[in-house]
Formats: C-alpha cells, sequence, structure tokens
C-alpha cells in the first residue's frame, strides 16, 4: 500500500502530458481527499493547488476541505421540535392508510393530505418541516407501531435510469439530498418538471419512487468531485431537440455536458466553448460512437445535462476539466465514453 506523499508522487506530481496521467488525476482528487494520511501537497499538481496549497499543511485544508463540502447539510436550515415532530405523527396514524412514511412523502394524494392535517394544527409551520419531522420520526424507530399494509405497485425498473438522470441533476444543482429533495415542495416540482421534460408521458410517482429507492442502495451517493469542485456550479437540463433547435440556449461559456436517454448515461466530454462543441454534436459529431448512436436513434428521447461554473473559476482550465470529465465518467460509467 502507497502511504502520504508516495501516494501523491504516484497520482499528482508526474507530467500532465501523459495521457496516463491525466487519467489518474481524478483518482488522485478522490484519494487525497478523502485518506488520513495526507501530509503534503505539490506545487505543480492542479489538484493540490486547488485543495491544499503548495506547501506541509494543505493536507489538513484538504481534509477540512472535504468534511465541509461532500456531506450535504441537509437539515441545517430546518427548525424542527418536538411539538412539529408530535404533529407530523399524530397525522400519520390518522391518515396513512396502512402505508409507509415514504410513501405519504411520495405519493402525491397522501402527501397533500398530510400536509393539509398538519397544517390545520400548525399553520405557520411549512411542509418541509412536517415531512422531515416525519422522514426523522422513521429514521428513529418511531413510526414502528404503524403497520405498512399498503404497498402501491410500479414499474420502477423501466424508469430507473431517468430517475438516476434527474435525481443527479437536481441534487448537483441544490447541493441537497434526493430526501431533501421530496420534502421541499419547489425542489419536487423541479424533480417533477424535469423528468416530464424529458419524458411528458412518464409515471412521476413511479419516477420519484425509483430515485428514493437508488438512493436506499446508495447509487445516489453524492461524488465528491461536484462536491470540491463546486465554484458556482450551474446544472441544466434540456433536451437535444430543444438545443439544436434553439443553440442560443447554450452558453459559450467553459463547461461538462452528459447525454442520455432512457437506458442511461450516453456520453459525457467537456469544453471551452459548450455551445460550439455542442453544436457539432448535435449536427454530427466527431465522435463516431456518439454520431452513430444519435443516427441510429434520433434526438427525441435524447437529454443533454450541462454543468456551467462562474466566469474566471478553474473550471476555465483543461486541466481541471478533464479532471472533472474523467470522475464523471468513471462514476456514471456512460456507454459512449472509454472509461478512464
Amino acid at each position: 500500500m502507497i502511504h502520504g506523499n508516495g501516494l501523491r508522487r504516484l497520482l499528482c506530481c508526474m507530467p500532465i502530458e501523459y495521457d496516463f496521467v491525466r487519467n489518474l488525476r481524478p483518482l488522485c482528487w478522490c484519494l487525497l481527499l478523502t485518506t488520513s494520511v495526507i501530509v503534503a501537497t505539490h506545487p505543480a499538481c492542479v489538484v493540490c493547488q486547488e485543495v491544499g496549497g503548495t506547501n506541509g499543511g494543505g493536507g489538513n485544508k484538504a481534509i477540512e476541505t472535504a468534511n465541509r463540502t461532500i456531506v450535504p447539510s441537509d437539515a441545517s436550515d430546518i427548525v424542527l421540535n418536538d411539538s412539529i415532530k408530535s404533529i407530523a405523527r399524530q397525522v400519520f396514524k390518522k391518515m396513512h392508510d396502512g402505508y409507509s412514511s415514504d410513501e405519504v412523502v411520495l405519493q402525491d394524494e397522501l402527501q397533500s393530505r398530510f400536509i393539509r392535517e398538519c397544517q390545520k394544527l400548525a399553520a405557520d409551520v411549512t411542509a418541509l418541516q412536517f415531512n422531515w419531522a416525519l422522514l426523522n420520526l422513521r429514521k428513529q424507530g418511531q413510526l414502528k407501531e404503524f403497520e405498512t399494509t399498503q404497498r402501491k405497485q410500479v414499474d420502477m425498473e423501466s424508469v430507473r435510469f431517468l430517475a438516476e438522470v434527474v435525481a443527479r441533476s437536481v441534487q448537483d444543482d441544490s447541493r441537497l439530498s434526493i430526501d431533501r429533495v421530496m420534502c421541499e415542495p419547489t425542489l419536487r416540482k423541479k424533480f417533477n418538471d424535469q423528468a416530464a421534460k424529458i419524458d411528458a408521458t412518464t409515471d412521476l410517482y413511479a419516477v420519484r419512487k425509483a430515485a428514493f429507492q437508488l438512493r436506499k442502495t446508495r447509487r445516489l451517493k453524492p461524488e465528491l468531485i461536484t462536491r470540491i469542485a463546486d465554484w458556482g456550479r450551474r446544472v441544466s437540463i434540456f433536451t437535444a431537440d430543444e438545443l439544436k433547435s434553439d443553440l442560443g440556449q447554450i452558453p459559450v461559456s467553459p463547461g461538462i455536458y452528459i447525454f442520455s436517454d432512457r437506458t442511461g448515461y450516453l456520453y459525457v466530454g467537456e469544453s471551452n466553448n459548450l455551445r460550439h462543441r455542442l453544436a457539432s454534436h448535435l449536427d454530427d459529431s466527431d465522435r463516431k460512437s456518439l454520431a452513430k448512436y444519435l443516427a441510429e436513434n434520433g434526438l427525441e428521447n435524447v437529454t443533454v445535462e450541462i454543468h456551467t461554473f462562474e466566469k474566471g473559476s478553474r473550471m476555465d482550465e483543461l486541466a481541471v476539466r478533464r479532471a472533472y470529465e474523467s470522475e464523471l465518467i468513471r462514476s456514471r460509467n456512460p456507454k459512449l465514453n472509454i472509461r478512464p
């Protein structure tokens, strides 16, 4: 096993001109931010410069940065007290009709009833607070006496990839977990709107439930690089047809783009000019695998997720964009990229 400076020298400090070094840099980023053996940084490494500075104490800064940014603070702005929890428990007991607490959050009709009845008892408490209280009661084992006897059967497998694409997009943009997204009405609507935009005929309940299932199986675990490489990131999702008909929607700035469809992630790329690059892909891509796929399957069900960043951020640098791109290829496994 390689420790400390040996790991850094192996993964960080070789010249960027070597192709295999470019491929290892994203791994370096993740390893160096999640290990407790960081003891120094190296001035030649773009990753070291970003997270640790150029000398000895940088490792501590890296660990501090990781602890602060990787784990989302979903509840830091939510005020809960015993009264709110008591009302949530009381109302759940009265109206859950044999469904679980998750189902009360996910099903539109049950959710409306739950919030309506809760706010009859405390009108100044928000839907987010009551939903969060309910999920916390479940996690704390305080709903065990209420037996789950009803289950709504839906085909989650057919919408699993759609759920992952939308959930990751909303999570990346909001920096919040899928639990928080479903508990907060504005974020829930954003999730629904994005899913419907991709497939207007889809069962939105099935997509929400599939997203929860992905979370339970740890398929939506936050990607380290999207937490560290924030820099004012904005995530937008479009249909490919929508972009092709109006290229002006695409910024001319540097960034990352992700093609996907109902079968999953297709292609991840980076560019210093997103509009020019995506226009090329949507017309006749120079990436043969993507061009062939789009020619055979069309653009109808294809979506494009765009990650843009503040002007003047480290994303202006090619090496940093490649690190970000390569980590997304590793974690999302698009079928048309060559994995780093």
